[in-house]
Protein backbone atom coordinates (compact mmCIF):
# COMPACT_ATOMS: atom_id res chain seq x y z
CA UNK A 1 0.00 0.00 0.00
CA UNK A 2 1.44 3.38 -1.07
CA UNK A 3 1.88 6.28 1.30
CA UNK A 4 -0.74 9.02 1.04
CA UNK A 5 0.53 12.57 0.85
CA UNK A 6 -1.25 15.85 1.26
CA UNK A 7 -0.78 19.60 1.65
CA UNK A 8 1.37 21.19 4.31
CA UNK A 9 -1.73 22.64 6.03
CA UNK A 10 -5.49 22.15 5.93
CA UNK A 11 -8.77 23.82 6.87
CA UNK A 12 -10.05 22.81 10.30
CA UNK A 13 -12.97 20.31 10.02
CA UNK A 14 -12.70 20.29 6.21
CA UNK A 15 -13.32 17.06 4.30
CA UNK A 16 -10.21 15.78 2.49
CA UNK A 17 -10.62 14.71 -1.12
CA UNK A 18 -8.50 12.82 -3.62
CA UNK A 19 -6.31 14.82 -5.96
CA UNK A 20 -5.88 12.95 -9.24
CA UNK A 21 -6.29 9.20 -9.78
CA UNK A 22 -3.12 7.80 -8.21
CA UNK A 23 -4.77 7.08 -4.87
CA UNK A 24 -1.83 8.60 -3.03
CA UNK A 25 -2.50 12.34 -2.97
CA UNK A 26 -5.20 14.16 -1.01
CA UNK A 27 -6.05 17.85 -0.88
CA UNK A 28 -8.05 20.30 1.20
CA UNK A 29 -11.68 21.16 0.35
CA UNK A 30 -14.18 23.92 1.11
CA UNK A 31 -16.74 21.51 2.61
CA UNK A 32 -16.61 21.30 6.41
CA UNK A 33 -18.41 19.22 9.02
CA UNK A 34 -18.95 20.61 12.50
CA UNK A 35 -19.16 18.61 15.72
CA UNK A 36 -22.93 18.19 15.31
CA UNK A 37 -22.65 16.74 11.81
CA UNK A 38 -23.72 19.90 9.98
CA UNK A 39 -22.18 20.46 6.54
CA UNK A 40 -21.05 23.86 5.29
CA UNK A 41 -19.68 24.97 1.93
CA UNK A 42 -21.75 22.54 -0.15
CA UNK A 43 -22.46 24.01 -3.58
CA UNK A 44 -24.75 21.38 -5.16
CA UNK A 45 -25.57 17.71 -4.75
CA UNK A 46 -25.56 15.28 -7.66
CA UNK A 47 -26.24 11.55 -7.51
CA UNK A 48 -24.34 11.04 -10.76
CA UNK A 49 -27.36 9.68 -12.63
CA UNK A 50 -29.46 12.77 -13.28
CA UNK A 51 -29.14 16.51 -13.30
CA UNK A 52 -28.96 17.93 -9.78
CA UNK A 53 -31.78 20.43 -10.32
CA UNK A 54 -35.19 20.30 -11.95
CA UNK A 55 -37.14 22.85 -13.89
CA UNK A 56 -40.65 24.06 -13.20
CA UNK A 57 -42.36 21.14 -14.96
CA UNK A 58 -39.99 18.34 -13.94
CA UNK A 59 -41.52 15.98 -11.36
CA UNK A 60 -38.45 13.75 -10.97
CA UNK A 61 -36.57 13.22 -7.71
CA UNK A 62 -33.95 15.84 -8.57
CA UNK A 63 -33.41 18.79 -6.28
CA UNK A 64 -35.91 21.57 -6.89
CA UNK A 65 -34.90 24.83 -8.50
CA UNK A 66 -36.45 28.11 -7.43
CA UNK A 67 -38.60 27.94 -10.57
CA UNK A 68 -39.88 24.51 -9.57
CA UNK A 69 -40.68 25.65 -6.03
CA UNK A 70 -42.47 28.76 -7.30
CA UNK A 71 -44.47 26.62 -9.71
CA UNK A 72 -45.34 24.10 -7.01
CA UNK A 73 -46.82 26.71 -4.68
CA UNK A 74 -48.64 28.57 -7.44
CA UNK A 75 -52.38 28.35 -7.02
CA UNK A 76 -55.40 28.95 -9.16
CA UNK A 77 -57.67 31.16 -7.15
CA UNK A 78 -60.64 33.42 -7.48
CA UNK A 79 -62.33 31.57 -10.29
CA UNK A 80 -65.16 34.06 -9.93
CA UNK A 81 -68.50 32.88 -11.28
CA UNK A 82 -71.63 34.46 -12.59
CA UNK A 83 -74.55 32.11 -12.33
CA UNK A 84 -78.29 31.75 -12.43
CA UNK A 85 -80.21 28.97 -10.70
CA UNK A 86 -83.79 30.04 -11.40
CA UNK A 87 -85.59 32.32 -13.78
CA UNK A 88 -84.15 33.84 -16.90
CA UNK A 89 -80.65 35.32 -17.27
CA UNK A 90 -80.43 39.08 -17.56
CA UNK A 91 -78.23 40.85 -20.05
CA UNK A 92 -75.70 43.35 -18.71
CA UNK A 93 -73.25 43.50 -15.83
CA UNK A 94 -73.86 40.73 -13.35
CA UNK A 95 -74.30 41.33 -9.64
CA UNK A 96 -71.10 41.54 -7.59
CA UNK A 97 -67.41 42.21 -8.07
CA UNK A 98 -64.29 40.41 -6.96
CA UNK A 99 -60.80 41.65 -6.16
CA UNK A 100 -57.63 39.62 -6.72
CA UNK A 101 -55.29 40.23 -3.74
CA UNK A 102 -52.03 39.17 -5.46
CA UNK A 103 -50.25 39.56 -8.79
CA UNK A 104 -51.06 36.92 -11.39
CA UNK A 105 -51.95 36.01 -14.94
CA UNK A 106 -55.27 35.11 -16.54
CA UNK A 107 -54.67 31.59 -17.81
CA UNK A 108 -58.08 30.43 -18.92
CA UNK A 109 -61.83 30.56 -18.55
CA UNK A 110 -64.70 28.13 -18.18
CA UNK A 111 -68.32 28.18 -19.31
CA UNK A 112 -71.22 25.92 -18.39
CA UNK A 113 -74.87 26.20 -19.38
CA UNK A 114 -77.85 23.97 -18.74
CA UNK A 115 -78.97 23.50 -22.36
CA UNK A 116 -77.24 23.31 -25.71
CA UNK A 117 -77.61 27.04 -26.24
CA UNK A 118 -75.08 29.86 -26.36
CA UNK A 119 -73.80 32.72 -24.24
CA UNK A 120 -71.13 35.43 -24.35
CA UNK A 121 -69.43 37.14 -21.43
CA UNK A 122 -67.14 40.16 -21.38
CA UNK A 123 -64.61 40.75 -18.59
CA UNK A 124 -64.11 44.20 -17.06
CA UNK A 125 -61.08 45.05 -14.91
CA UNK A 126 -59.97 48.17 -13.08
CA UNK A 127 -56.92 48.91 -10.94
CA UNK A 128 -57.05 49.12 -7.16
CA UNK A 129 -58.06 52.38 -5.54
CA UNK A 130 -60.42 53.47 -8.30
CA UNK A 131 -64.12 53.13 -8.99
CA UNK A 132 -65.78 49.81 -9.77
CA UNK A 133 -65.19 48.56 -13.34
CA UNK A 134 -67.54 49.64 -16.10
CA UNK A 135 -67.82 48.91 -19.81
CA UNK A 136 -65.02 51.44 -20.40
CA UNK A 137 -62.73 49.10 -18.46
CA UNK A 138 -63.44 46.06 -20.63
CA UNK A 139 -60.44 43.82 -21.32
CA UNK A 140 -62.47 41.80 -23.84
CA UNK A 141 -62.48 42.40 -27.57
CA UNK A 142 -65.83 40.73 -28.30
CA UNK A 143 -66.23 38.50 -25.25
CA UNK A 144 -65.71 34.77 -24.83
CA UNK A 145 -68.52 32.43 -25.80
CA UNK A 146 -69.99 28.99 -25.54
CA UNK A 147 -71.94 28.02 -28.63
CA UNK A 148 -72.14 24.23 -28.60
CA UNK A 149 -72.32 21.64 -25.86
CA UNK A 150 -73.05 22.49 -22.25
CA UNK A 151 -69.55 23.00 -20.84
CA UNK A 152 -66.23 24.30 -22.11
CA UNK A 153 -62.86 25.11 -20.58
CA UNK A 154 -60.38 27.09 -22.63
CA UNK A 155 -56.91 28.56 -22.40
CA UNK A 156 -57.40 30.57 -25.59
CA UNK A 157 -56.93 34.19 -24.54
CA UNK A 158 -56.87 35.99 -27.88
CA UNK A 159 -60.03 37.92 -26.99
CA UNK A 160 -58.34 39.54 -23.98
CA UNK A 161 -56.50 42.82 -24.46
CA UNK A 162 -54.39 41.99 -21.37
CA UNK A 163 -53.88 38.92 -19.21
CA UNK A 164 -51.82 40.62 -16.51
CA UNK A 165 -53.40 40.91 -13.08
CA UNK A 166 -52.03 43.25 -10.41
CA UNK A 167 -52.74 42.93 -6.71
CA UNK A 168 -55.97 44.76 -5.94
CA UNK A 169 -57.44 44.63 -9.46
CA UNK A 170 -61.24 44.47 -9.37
CA UNK A 171 -63.24 42.46 -11.90
CA UNK A 172 -66.83 42.48 -13.14
CA UNK A 173 -68.61 40.36 -15.74
CA UNK A 174 -70.98 41.47 -18.45
CA UNK A 175 -73.39 38.99 -20.06
CA UNK A 176 -73.68 40.42 -23.56
CA UNK A 177 -75.67 37.62 -25.22
CA UNK A 178 -77.46 34.35 -24.49
CA UNK A 179 -79.86 32.01 -26.26
CA UNK A 180 -81.79 28.89 -25.20
CA UNK A 181 -80.30 28.60 -21.70
CA UNK A 182 -81.57 29.45 -18.23
CA UNK A 183 -78.50 28.60 -16.13
CA UNK A 184 -75.08 30.04 -16.91
CA UNK A 185 -71.80 29.78 -15.05
CA UNK A 186 -68.70 31.63 -16.22
CA UNK A 187 -65.36 31.34 -14.42
CA UNK A 188 -62.21 33.38 -14.96
CA UNK A 189 -59.09 31.42 -14.03
CA UNK A 190 -56.19 33.42 -12.60
CA UNK A 191 -52.87 31.80 -11.68
CA UNK A 192 -51.23 33.48 -8.71
CA UNK A 193 -48.02 32.68 -6.85
CA UNK A 194 -48.02 32.62 -3.07
CA UNK A 195 -44.74 34.55 -3.08
CA UNK A 196 -46.38 37.58 -4.71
Amino acid sequence: MANVTGPGSSTDTAIARWNGTSGTVIEDSVVTVDGSGNFSGVGALNNGATSHTQGAGDNSTNLATTAYADNAVAIQRYTRSIGFTTGVPTLGKQTGYFTCPVNGQIEGWSFAIDLAGSATVEVWKVSTGTASPTSADSISTAGVSISSGTAIQSTTLTDFTTTTVSAGDTFAFNLSAFLDCTQITFQLEIMCALSD
